[in-house]
Order: C-alpha cells, then structure tokens, then sequence
C-alpha cells in the first residue's frame, strides 16, 4: 500500500510507529509537499494521503474523506517531563531513552511552541524512567505504564 505524507516533522510523527523498525511498515511511504499528496491521491498514485483538510475539501468529490481522525496518548506510553525547576526555570538538557522518538519530538514542539525553550536532549541507552532520573542532565523524559506511579519530580509536565 502506498502512502502519501507531507515532508514535514508532525507528519512523520505520525507514521513513525511504522519508521521506526519497531514493527512491520506495511506501506511504501512518500513523502511530498502536501498539494502533491493530495495530487497523488486523486490521481491514483498512492492509496492513502494525510493532506490538510482544506485540499481535502477542495477535492471532496473525487476522495473519500476521514472525519475526527486524532492522535492521543492518555493510555500507554505515558509520557511525563519531570525536573527540579518551575515554569520560571526550564531544563537545559533532558535525558530520554532513545528509543522513544516520538515522544521526544512532541515535547520538544511543547516547550518550543508553548513555552519559547530549546533544550538539549540528551539519549541515553535503554533503561527505565525511573533510572533516567539519576542522570547528569537538569530534567528526563519518562515514558511506560509506570510512569504516572513513580514518586513525582517537584515539578512535572505530561505529555
């Protein structure tokens, strides 16, 4: 199956459950500005495209369209920024586990969109969140089921 995205990091968030060599990528992945995506589809070169919703209006008679497709992750993988610091003292550096791409970019577009940092995020071997505390760097990215229980930094953000 083909598959169209746009070449743009938020999309390849969206797909990287199946970039990342965790599972089996069933699809031939395209990666377009987002009218060649939505070119594409129409013309039959690719079976699925993620488009804006405004070209996908433009050519709604000739695509079937998706309504209130979202992205959440309440459940797991948990995912939470703890460090010592406030809203007033953001981290530097922060350690994660670099398996957990994902998660990494979505806090990275948080603090830089929401809170105008930048930190450094520094990847350490697998571990677990609680063994990313102990490290050298100001705050950890902490991600799994057992995240929520874990004895809480003084200040935290989940993700």
């Amino acid at each position: 199956m083909d598959l169209a995205i746009w070449d743009y990091p938020p999309a390849e968030f969206l797909v990287s459950g199946f970039t990342s060599g965790a599972v089996g990528n069933p699809f031939q992945i395209k990666r377009h500005r987002p009218e060649k995506c939505a070119a594409q589809l129409v013309e039959g070169e690719v079976d699925v495209a993620l488009m804006p919703t405004m070209l996908a209006l433009q050519a709604s008679k000739a695509i079937d369209v998706l309504p209130s497709v979202g992205l959440a992750s309440w459940r797991y993988p948990y995912a939470r920024l703890a460090w010592s610091g406030g809203l007033h003292d953001f981290p530097e550096t922060i350690a994660y586990d670099r398996r957990i791409a994902q998660e990494r970019l979505v806090t990275r577009i948080i603090l830089h969109e929401h809170y105008k940092v930048d930190p450094t995020f520094v990847p350490y071997d697998p571990r677990p969140p609680e063994e990313l505390l102990g490290t050298d760097e100001d705050a950890a990215l902490l991600v799994g089921s057992e995240v929520p229980f874990l004895k809480p930094e003084p200040f935290t953000i989940d993700i």
